[in-house]
């Protein structure tokens, strides 16, 4: 079974520090660009071609955002790194927005509930925190990522052709809080 937690403080981040360093390290090469060439979590444009393990630019960015840790037994397995109150011009009609920065899962839970948990996770934390929309960006050709969220409720709000690499470009995609409950 799979346990989300929420790391926000940066006692609760040093607490899983290591194994999620262990899980950008596992998939910085499924991202387009990698992780490990990225400067921040927002940029998409490369700061290198290195590989370094450990990823410190990127870990070190994420470290400024909340984070949902999706555990099985003591295990990281998947996360979500997040920035609350989100005001991206780009998505200036579905902001403000809980912007979902990070996605990954560990190759070996993949399709066993694990992204499921930390999307209904991150849907209570928008509920909690009264933002209308959560929105997220992925590479047009990420189809399993894409077909998720979709099956999700995210619907795709703008298309950038090309700007990852020839071919492949990033699709942003918002999803509708609501915050009426019965």
């Amino acid at each position: 079974m799979t346990q989300v937690v929420r790391a926000c403080s940066d006692a609760s981040k040093a607490v899983v520090g290591t194994a999620v360093r262990d899980l950008l390290v596992e998939v910085d090469v499924e991202f387009l660009p990698y992780l490990s060439a990225r400067t921040d979590t927002l940029s998409m444009k490369p700061g290198s071609e290195s590989t370094e393990p450990g990823l410190p630019a990127y870990f070190e960015a994420m470290r400024l955002e909340s984070w949902l840790i999706a555990l099985r037994g003591e295990s990281v397995v998947g996360l979500i790194s997040f920035i609350t109150d989100n005001q991206d011009a780009a998505l200036a009609a579905w902001s403000p927005s809980l912007y979902a920065t990070t996605v990954a899962v560990s190759r070996r839970t993949r399709r066993a509930g694990v992204g499921t948990a930390l999307y209904n996770e991150l849907k209570e934390v928008a509920h909690e925190q009264v933002v209308p929309f959560l929105t997220t960006r992925t590479w047009t050709t990420n189809d399993d990522h894409l077909r998720f969220l979709l099956a999700s409720g995210f619907r795709r709000v703008i298309e950038v052709p090309g700007d990852r690499a020839p071919g492949i470009g990033t699709v942003y995609l918002a999803y509708p809080v609501g915050h009426l409950r019965c």
